[in-house]
């Protein structure tokens, strides 16, 4: 498993995305994830069974103070295929790792010109409460990325990340939100779902094989043959 996680990290200067059609400007598959309480929970339990071989790369926030952040990176990192970590400022998201904002910045991605996804951290107030905040990330990658972002808003207290996940919606990217069955606290997520910006309601259980296979299912919609 090491080896792979190190045979990944050399991606980096490769651009890090899937090909796609020449000329598209919608050309990056990219899953981003918020969560909140409960959270830490539920990330155990979805990352584990993301394949290494996962065509995406994931950025997510989870609401934990500084410190903590780092400490979750590592538990996580021990137990999945994929390599996961806290973001460092100009990480390039690749294919085969999770990058977790740290406590102490919101998680933003700028597009370089070859498509691939550059970290950006920004030290500033409070969103929705919050530093990290989900807003922020979703926002940044409906932005760059538009339709070729999966979004999922997990469980959670309050209303982060709604607003973002609606932007993510409206630049045509794809939604998910956990049920309330699954979730510790049932908050970001029925926010996201009332206001209509969810596509698809899952429970905890059923996230991982959707996402592996919404994962390809975006990659050829953006390369119709």
């Amino acid at each position: 498993m090491a080896a792979l996680k190190a045979a990944r990290a050399n991606q980096e200067g490769a651009g890090g995305f899937p090909s796609v059609a020449a000329g598209r400007s919608d050309s990056a598959s990219l899953l981003v994830i918020g969560a909140s309480s409960g959270g830490p929970h539920a990330l155990r339990y979805l990352l584990p069974k993301i394949p290494s071989d996962f065509g995406a790369p994931i950025l997510i926030v989870q609401h934990m103070p500084e410190s903590f952040t780092s400490m979750l990176a590592k538990w996580l990192n021990e137990m999945c295929e994929i390599e996961v970590r806290e973001a460092r400022e100009g990480d390039i998201a690749v294919p085969g790792r999770a990058l977790i904002a740290p406590g102490t910045a919101h998680l933003k991605v700028k597009r370089k010109s070859n498509g691939a996804g550059e970290i950006v951290l920004e030290r500033g107030r409070p969103v929705n409460g919050h530093i990290p905040s989900v807003d922020v990330l979703f926002r940044s990658v409906a932005r760059e990325y538009g339709p070729g972002v999966m979004a999922v808003l997990m469980t959670g207290m309050g209303s982060d990340g709604a607003e973002g996940i609606g932007e993510i919606k409206k630049a045509g990217g794809h939604t998910l939100a956990q049920d309330r069955e699954s979730s510790a606290i049932f908050g970001m997520p029925k926010v996201a779902i009332e206001r209509g910006y969810i596509d698809k309601v899952l429970s905890l259980a059923e996230i991982p094989d959707y996402l592996v296979g919404a994962a390809g299912r975006i990659v050829e919609r953006l390369n119709p043959v």
